[in-house]
């Protein structure tokens, strides 16, 4: 859980956005960080932060107020990666119990979530793995769609226009809502069939790992991590080869600013174009 005070650091720090309307949302940045924390590759913070504020780092009144920010946010990234490693990383909505009030949230969480798997899509394209059970591909396939379905509806009705009536029907037995609203219908079954998405997901990423520790462990040379959580006595992460404490993060607080242009926008998880932030319907 973060505290009071990292949730209030982060919403200043969104805040900051040059331009609000391309930034992430507080939830979109809590999906996003959630799935930084279970992708099995490291990803420079060079290549991520910017994209939190639509592909330009915020300018910040004070060196100060910078390391605070930021400070924050690099400690939930490292929580969410200490919590994924001890199997304490969970989805946080309760799909049978939503509230009205808590489906703008999810559907920004679901967003930022798809933002941080599209970094590395190569990574849950099923077919990247010719050693995965037809099984486990279609069960890590039907992930991807649910979320893409979920933040881009009009890319998978395609694929439920193709299913038969009956088929149909039984997919979406016993769900309380009429048969004419084939929409609505398909909503509610990509929602609940979201948390089995998300775990689908992490099962993914841990086995990925397993793999590539064995991997390397046979090469006989330095082991890569998956994602790392950044210490104070640890090579600085912008690459400037000095310990991160006498680089970015020089100040107790932590963490100042990670250089690197990259752009706001990248490819999905699945071939089609999301909407930019800020531009959702």
């Amino acid at each position: 859980m973060l505290t009071t005070t990292d949730k209030k650091n982060l919403q200043n720090l969104l805040a900051k956005a040059e331009d609000p309307d391309t930034a992430f949302s507080f939830d979109e940045l809590l999906g996003y960080l959630f799935g930084l924390a279970m992708t099995p590759e490291l990803i420079m913070p060079g290549e991520w932060m910017p994209i939190i504020f639509g592909g330009d780092m915020p300018e910040f009144d004070s060196m100060e107020q910078g390391q605070k920010m930021t400070g924050s946010l690099i400690a939930a990234y490292n929580k969410g990666i200490d919590d994924f490693e001890k199997n304490r990383l969970t989805f946080p909505f309760n799909i049978e119990t939503l509230h009205e009030d808590q489906f703008a949230p999810l559907y920004e969480w679901i967003s930022g979530f798809e933002e941080a798997i599209a970094l590395r899509e190569e990574l849950w394209d099923p077919e990247e793995y010719p050693e995965l059970s037809d099984q486990k591909k279609e069960e890590l396939y039907h992930s991807m769609m649910t979320i893409q379905g979920l933040v881009d509806p009009m890319e998978v009705m395609e694929y439920f226009d193709d299913m038969p009536d009956e088929v149909f029907q039984e997919a979406f037995a016993g769900l309380d809502i009429e048969m004419e609203d084939r929409e609505a219908q398909i909503q509610i079954f990509l929602l609940t069939s979201l948390p089995l998405a998300i775990e689908t997901f992490q099962e993914h990423a841990r086995a990925v790992e397993k793999k590539r520790q064995r991997q390397f462990a046979g090469s006989g040379g330095p082991i890569p991590i998956r994602s790392a959580k950044i210490g104070r006595n640890d090579p600085c992460l912008c690459g400037s080869g000095k310990k991160y404490k006498k680089c970015c993060g020089s100040s107790s607080e932590q963490q100042t600013i990670f250089p690197g242009d990259v752009p706001s926008r990248k490819s999905n998880v699945i071939q089609g174009n999301f909407p930019q932030h800020g531009k959702k319907k």
